[in-house]
Order: structure tokens, then sequence, then C-alpha cells
């Protein structure tokens, strides 16, 4: 086991600063970013320095169909569908997917 961190523990909380640092970390410890839901911010949104964190990490992107009519789901899926992001219609295939990718990765690497 490790604990990975840019911070003390005893720093004052989670600003969306740090927030974003944590993100661009998992990011790259990750073998794929696999968003399951997020909703469209017009400004910086958590999710979306995720997927450019993986995206720029070289790390797959799978975003899972929405089963919601929440339309700012929707034009998060769609924005990050243009990004590149892959699409997965359950949670068991975005997983099958991402080992898939990792599998070409190695392959390839």
């Amino acid at each position: 086991s490790a604990v990975v961190a840019e911070h003390l523990v005893a720093s004052p909380g989670l600003t969306r600063q740090r927030l974003a640092a944590r993100n661009r970390i998992i990011a790259g410890m990750s073998h794929a970013v696999i968003i399951p839901e997020a909703r469209y911010r017009a400004t910086g949104w958590g999710t979306k320095y995720q997927v450019q964190f993986g995206i720029k990490a070289g790390r797959p992107v799978i975003i899972l169909k929405p089963q919601t009519q929440d339309e700012t789901v929707w034009q998060a899926y769609r924005y990050f569908e243009k990004e590149g992001a892959y699409v997965a219609e359950t949670p068991e295939e975005a997983v099958e997917l991402a080992e898939e990718l990792k599998l070409s990765q190695d392959t390839r690497g």
C-alpha cells in the first residue's frame, strides 16, 4: 500500500485547485479514465479536468452513456464524446473496454 499526495495531510481543506491536482495524479496513475456520469458546466469543472489530464497522460477516456433525461448530463456526455472519449453502455462494458485498450497499449509500447 502507498499514500500519494502533493500536500501534507494537515493542510487545510480540498480547494478546487487541490482537487484538480488530485485528478492529475489519479489520471497519471490510471490505466484508463472512466467517467460514469458528469454534469456540464460553462466554467471549470472537475470531471473536465480529469478527462484533459487523462488525454495528456495518454490514457483512454471512457464515458458511460447517460441513463437519465438530465440535459446537463447529456451535454457533458456529448462534450466528452467529441473530445475523443470511448462510449460504454454499462459499467461492466467500460471495465472490459479499459482492459482491452490497456492490452493493445501494452502490445504497442
